[in-house]
C-alpha cells in the first residue's frame, strides 16, 4: 500500500481501513497458542492481579505480532477526558502510564463506535501523532469494556510501512480484550473491597480510641464533680457559719453559687475542659459585679492557664474580694479605684512557676481606728486559710489606711 500521507484528510473515515480485513490474507487460527496465552492471563490474575494488563499487552505482542501494544483507559481530565496508558509493551513501552487527551487519540473514535476499527496513518486526522516515535503506520483497536461501557480500548500497532494487521489479529485482539478486562473488573473490586476494609479497621480503631478517650472523660468528669461538690459543702458550711439569718444566707449563698456557675461556664468553651486563663478568670468576676469597671485597671499576661482544682477554689476568693469591694471598698465609694496585676514566676527553690496576684484598692474611707472593718470576714479566712491549705498558696491581707490590700501567689 502507498502512502496516504498527501492525501486530503476531511474526517476520521480518511484514515479508517477496517474493511480491509476481510480482503486481507489471513492467517489460520492457532488455538493451541491462544489458549495457552489464555492460560498465561489467568495465572497472572491469580497470582499478580495488578500484572494483569501488563501480561495482555505483552501477549498482543506475541500473538498479532504486533510491534507495540498496550491498554488506554479514560480516566476525568481536560476538555472530554484523558486517556491513561495503563500498559504498553514493545516499541511504545517507554511510554507506560503516559496520557493523552481524548480527542486527540483514536480511542475514542472506537469507543464512541463500540467496534473494532483499523487506522491507517493516523497521524493525517490526528496532529497530536505527528512526530511520535517510532512512528505508527497501522494501529488496530478494540473496545475495552467495564461494566458493558466502552472506557478504553486494547490496541496493536504496526511501526512500518510493510506491517499488516488482519482478520484473525482483530478476533485475537477481541478475546484477549474480553478476558482481560474481566480480570481487571475483577482486580478493582478486590482493590474495593479492600480499601473498604482498610477503612472500616481505620474506623474500628478511631471508634476504640474514642472509647478511651470517653473513659478518660468520664475519670475526668466524676474527678471535676467530686472536687465541686466538696466546694460546694464547704461554700454551704461557711456561708452558715457567718449568716445572722436564713434570708441572709439565702442571699450569700445565691452571690457565691453563682459565682461558682460562672467559673463552670468558663470551663465549658471550647479547648478550655480542664483549663482557665487568669485572664478571663478575672475580667468575668469583675464584669459580673455590674458597676464600677470605668475604676478598675487591669495588667497582666493573657493565657496563664490554671487547671480547674486551682481555679475553682481561687474564684470563691476574687469573689470574696470583689464582692467587698462593692458593697464597702473601691467600687463603693465615688473616689476609690482597684488595681489588679499579675505576672508570671519562677520558683528556684522548688523548680514551679508561681502566679503573682495583686490587689489594691485606693481612695477608700476606711473606718476609724478601733471600729469594726466592714466586711471582708469570710473573704479574708478564705485568703489567708483556704488557700494556703488547699492549694498551697502564699497570701497576705491587709486592710491599709486607703483600701484593701491582698497579694496571692499560687504555684502553677
Amino acid at each position: 500500500m502507498t502512502s496516504n500521507v498527501d492525501r486530503i484528510v476531511r474526517g476520521v473515515d480518511d484514515i479508517l481501513i477496517t474493511a480491509e480485513l476481510a480482503s486481507r490474507p489471513s492467517r489460520t487460527p492457532d488455538y493451541e497458542a491462544e489458549s495457552r496465552a489464555l492460560g498465561l492471563l489467568a495465572e497472572e490474575m491469580a497470582t499478580n492481579p495488578r500484572g494483569v494488563l501488563q501480561k495482555c499487552a505483552e501477549l498482543v505482542i506475541e500473538l498479532c505480532h504486533a510491534d507495540s501494544a498496550g491498554i488506554s483507559i479514560l480516566e476525568p481530565g481536560g476538555t472530554s477526558g484523558i486517556l491513561r496508558w495503563h500498559a504498553a509493551a514493545g516499541g511504545f513501552a517507554t511510554n507506560l502510564h503516559g496520557t493523552m487527551p481524548l480527542e486527540a487519540s483514536p480511542c475514542g473514535t472506537v469507543m464512541e463506535r463500540n467496534a473494532v476499527l483499523l487506522f491507517h496513518e493516523a497521524e493525517r486526522f490526528f496532529p497530536a501523532l505527528k512526530g511520535v516515535e517510532p512512528r505508527i503506520y497501522e494501529n488496530l483497536l478494540t473496545p475495552w469494556h467495564v461494566e458493558g461501557k466502552a472506557v478504553g480500548t486494547l490496541w496493536a500497532i504496526k511501526h512500518t510501512p510493510e506491517g499488516r494487521f488482519n482478520a484473525e489479529d482483530a478476533r485475537v485482539l477481541e478475546s484477549l480484550a474480553r478476558l482481560a478486562a474481566a480480570a481487571f473488573q475483577m482486580t478493582s473490586a478486590l482493590d474495593e473491597a479492600k480499601a473498604e476494609r482498610i477503612q472500616l479497621e481505620q474506623r474500628t480503631k478511631a471508634l476504640h480510641q474514642a472509647e478511651a478517650r470517653l473513659k478518660v472523660l468520664v475519670s475526668e468528669l466524676q474527678h471535676r464533680t467530686q472536687n465541686l461538690i466538696s466546694v460546694v459543702r464547704s461554700m454551704v458550711d461557711k456561708t452558715a457559719r457567718v449568716s445572722s439569718d436564713l434570708t441572709e444566707f439565702r442571699a450569700q449563698f445565691r452571690d457565691r453559687l453563682d459565682a461558682l456557675s460562672r467559673v463552670q461556664g468558663l470551663l465549658s468553651r471550647p479547648n478550655e475542659y480542664d483549663e482557665v486563663p487568669f485572664d478571663a478568670l478575672i475580667e468575668t468576676e469583675l464584669a459580673a459585679m455590674g458597676s464600677g469597671m470605668d475604676r478598675v485597671r487591669l495588667n497582666g499576661p493573657k493565657g496563664v492557664r490554671l487547671h480547674f482544682t486551682t481555679v475553682q477554689t481561687l474564684a470563691m476568693a476574687l469573689h470574696e474580694l470583689a464582692t467587698n469591694a462593692v458593697k464597702y471598698g473601691a467600687l463603693a465609694q465615688p473616689d476609690g479605684q482597684l488595681s489588679v496585676t499579675w505576672d508570671l514566676q519562677g520558683n528556684d527553690a522548688d523548680d514551679r512557676r508561681w502566679l503573682h496576684i495583686d490587689w489594691r484598692e485606693s481612695g477608700v474611707k476606711m473606718p476609724p481606728t478601733g471600729s469594726k472593718p466592714s466586711g471582708g470576714g469570710q473573704g479574708r479566712e478564705l485568703i489567708e486559710k483556704a488557700l494556703p491549705y488547699q492549694l498551697g498558696a502564699i497570701t497576705n491581707f491587709e486592710l491599709g489606711r486607703d483600701g484593701v490590700h491582698c497579694t496571692i501567689a499560687v504555684p502553677i
